[in-house]
């Protein structure tokens, strides 16, 4: 990453992400399935998009699971996503303006707690400049969110996988099977989940799948949608990631998360994964950096479809909070 040689610039579009923040490009674009344009923008101080499923075409897209994945532009400031976002889809460039005492933010325990304490020091100060500035924040109940959004994305993502990747590998001619791109994998650990659950005995049976697609994620977005009504927000607001970036080496399998060490996948997508399942779009915004020059971001997602009030809600907040400070390039950890 840009700020620390050794540190990771998070996944899967991590080189789109330490691209922008060292300054090397303006924007790019990154895919995002459970946080990997929103992971890297949060730890290489940058913002990203990660819009409403289905508000961008998917065509050409390396599959992982087509009910959530998509693509998502990445950039240094709001008004270069919103711009990106408008070429994609044809949509007027121009966000209305919308005044911070206009705007109502929802703060859910399950996203705003176990933080590391760096992360945590960095988002309440972010949450004191919001508010003097106007924002209301909203105390909400998303109590089992997470348990249900979790029972959601292991059984999409494993299952559609399976099925989405084949048909993918088949339809572009590439001679390689599923079977075949599995027995090719490098890493021990996403081996390892191929040759249990996707290739494997351990593969998500039908009936699995189809409870998550037809009660599971309807009750998971019905959630969403009926916390942004009956409170009127305009987003939730969270950490995008529960601490800042660790150090590539020792990072592999597990991190340290104030203290304890916690598996690293898992708690890396911990608060991006439930906008993922619900298909709801996200922004990640820097939030300012941690004592040791790290920096953190803050997501706000709001409800399906509402992709350019959020760009210019996201555009409002963007101005309320400190800029991340250029990179010193020579820096490592």
């Amino acid at each position: 990453m840009p700020m620390h040689r050794t540190g990771s610039p998070g996944g899967s579009s991590g080189g789109t992400g330490a691209a922008i923040g060292a300054r090397l490009a303006p924007a790019g674009l990154g895919t995002d399935t459970g946080g990997s344009v929103r992971i890297p923008a949060a730890l290489n101080g940058i913002s990203a998009l990660r819009p409403t499923v289905g508000r961008y075409p998917g065509a050409g897209i390396v599959p992982i699971a087509r009910t959530r994945d998509t693509a998502g532009p990445m950039a240094r400031s709001v008004a270069d996503l919103a711009l990106l976002d408008a070429v994609i889809t044809g949509a007027t460039v121009e966000l209305p303006d919308v005044a911070p005492q206009s705007i109502r933010l929802g703060l859910a325990a399950p996203f705003t707690q176990g933080l590391d304490p760096a992360t945590a020091a960095v988002f309440e100060t972010a949450l004191d400049r919001l508010r003097q500035a106007g924002v209301t924040l909203v105390p909400v109940d998303l109590t089992d969110i997470r348990d249900l959004s979790d029972r959601v994305g292991i059984a999409i993502a494993l299952y559609e996988i399976r099925r989405d990747m084949a048909e993918f590998l088949a339809a572009n001619e590439t001679g390689v099977t599923l079977e075949g791109l599995a027995a090719a994998i490098a890493s021990p650990d996403v081996a390892y989940v191929f040759s249990e659950y996707v290739t494997g005995a351990g593969a998500i049976p039908d009936a699995v799948y189809q409870e998550a697609m037809q009660d599971l994620r309807p009750r998971l977005q019905a959630a969403y949608a009926e916390v942004f009504a009956r409170e009127r927000l305009d987003a939730l607001v969270f950490p995008t990631v529960p601490l800042a970036a660790t150090p590539i080496a020792t990072s592999d399998r597990t991190v340290r998360l104030d203290g304890v060490e916690v598996p690293t996948f898992p708690t890396f997508i911990r608060n991006t994964d439930p906008g993922s399942n619900a298909a709801i779009p996200g922004i990640s915004l820097p939030a300012g950096v941690t004592a040791d020059g790290l920096p953190v971001g803050l997501e706000i997602d709001g409800p399906a479809h509402s992709d350019r009030h959020l760009l210019a809600v996201a555009r409002t907040l963007e101005t309320l909070l400190p800029a991340t400070p250029p990179p010193a390039l020579a820096r490592s950890r």
